[in-house]
């Protein structure tokens, strides 16, 4: 992958004292990111003619632990929605309650009471498994034709649903994946960088690689699938920290296509401190780089058009994208700023960034000791961010 051909390029500059090669393949990079932007800036995504009629019947799902203090707000936004057909509801909210030990399963009974649209499927906490188990134990339940998936801190508008089912309309397309914004932007200044992160990656790249035939990957939170499609590649991957990639390499794998839609948006809350944006980035890095050592071979040898295999392999490189940026930092500064000391800077200081990439690649990938930390969300009060960890999964 591109990372890892960097590093090598790096470990090589710094051997031979040459580093124009990183520098070249730097440069592709930067080509590559200038197609995508102006796809992101200047294209408009296509739907099927006729869409409109296309209304099957949804079951969306809730993974939920220990969620007390915003469960009650994401069943009622998502039992508002209106979709409808002949008159009738035509979806279903199903709650996975994966163990809660806090007001979780309460709040959740009172709401079933009260709401005819919910439906509470209940996990014993020693189940482990973490989000794919719960999303496959929501899976057999389900009744729906197309499965959407939603984090337990999740707000949506009244027709969310029409614009998702423009795209899953077309019969090659297996799922689909709307953007994500934060509904706590305006708390601080961390807040409105990652509603910012997320307006740029779904609005532009998102939007970008799917009119370019790129790799489009479906997020934990505003996804669609068929449940047929969903059902012939296995349901969700337990143990995988990234459930939703894992999903979306397998699709790709199947020949199944992956949509974007950005007319619709469905809103989250963003950590609010550099501790839990840490843990949480960290999680991700490591789901990402397991997701591509596992299928990187696979991919490789897939029978799929070449501009797709790149665009999926340099998508899956994403996490190592600052040790890229570092290594070119590095590069630059000994190549230019100090070109009369690249031969007689110190061999420990040569050594940082090449050791650097070992150490996270030994973090990101631990067989048999992967565990699910979920991000702890507070419904809006100012409470520090902590995240909550699940008991490791069960080696594959």
């Amino acid at each position: 992958m591109f990372k890892f051909l960097a590093a090598a390029l790096l470990v090589w500059g710094t051997l031979v004292r040459d580093f124009r090669p990183l520098e070249i393949l730097m440069l592709l990079w930067s080509v590559y990111l200038f197609v995508v932007w102006m796809a992101g800036v200047f294209g408009t995504p296509r739907f099927q003619y006729g869409a409109w009629r296309y209304r099957p019947f949804i079951s969306i799902l809730v993974p939920a632990r220990n969620e007390e203090a915003v469960i009650e707000q994401t069943v009622r936004s998502l039992a508002k929605l209106a979709y409808h057909r002949d008159g009738r509801r035509n979806f279903e909210v199903i709650v996975i309650d994966d163990g809660s030990t806090d007001e979780t399963p309460a709040i959740l009974d009172r709401l079933q009471q009260e709401l005819s649209v919910l439906r509470v499927v209940r996990r014993p906490r020693e189940a482990g498994g973490g989000k794919a188990a719960a999303l496959n134990e929501g899976l057999r339940y389900a009744r729906g034709d197309v499965i959407g998936v939603f984090d337990a801190d999740s707000r949506v508008k009244r027709h969310f649903l029409r614009y998702p089912l423009m795209y899953l309309a077309d019969p090659r397309v297996a799922g689909v994946q709307t953007g994500v914004r934060m509904y706590n932007a305006r708390d601080n200044l961390l807040t409105r960088l990652q509603d910012s992160e997320f307006a740029i990656f779904c609005g532009y790249l998102q939007k970008a690689r799917a009119l370019l035939g790129g790799f489009v990957g479906l997020g934990g939170n505003g996804q669609f699938v068929k449940r047929e499609m969903l059902q012939a590649v296995g349901g969700w991957t337990v143990g995988s920290l990234t459930e939703d990639l894992d999903l979306s390499i397998r699709m790709l794998l199947a020949g199944y296509r992956i949509a974007y839609c950005p007319e619709a948006a469905v809103r989250q809350e963003a950590v609010r401190t550099w501790r839990a944006l840490f843990r949480q980035r960290s999680r991700w890095a490591q789901g990402n780089l397991q997701v591509a050592l596992r299928y990187y071979r696979v991919i490789r040898r897939a029978h799929l058009p070449w501009a797709r295999k790149l665009d999926t392999l340099l998508y899956l490189s994403g996490s190592g994208q600052p040790l890229l940026v570092a290594a070119s930092l590095y590069a630059g500064a000994a190549t230019w700023m100090w070109p009369s000391a690249v031969h007689t800077l110190p061999s420990a200081w040569l050594w940082v960034p090449p050791l650097v990439t070992l150490a996270v690649l030994r973090y990101a990938w631990r067989r048999g000791r992967v565990q699910w930390d979920k991000t702890l969300h507070t419904g809006g009060k100012r409470t520090p961010g902590r995240m909550v960890t699940d008991s490791p999964a069960p080696p594959r």
